[in-house]
């Protein structure tokens, strides 16, 4: 699963509890969850701090030329896609 997200997003930033909590249930069935950062311009010590601050620490990614989104087809932020 992948969450798409900006961090100044506050639709996305309001998510954040459903989304690690979606995150740490599925986990526990072997189903990878990361939340993709997808603001071209976010330094990695900001999206650390943003992680660390909205419980996304452990499942976080970067996508600033955003390979992820092409792949994925997302076009909002927040958006989860689930791959299989």
């Amino acid at each position: 699963m992948l969450f798409f997200v900006l961090p100044d997003c506050p639709v996305a930033n309001g998510y954040a509890p459903e989304i690690g909590r979606i995150i740490t249930r599925y986990r526990t069935e072997g189903i990878a969850g990361h939340v993709v950062y997808v603001a071209r311009d976010l330094a990695p010590a900001a999206a650390r701090l943003h992680a660390r601050e909205y419980g996304y620490a452990d499942s976080a990614l970067l996508d600033p030329e955003h390979r992820l989104v092409r792949a994925a087809g997302a076009t909002v932020s927040p958006e989860a896609v689930v791959l299989s």
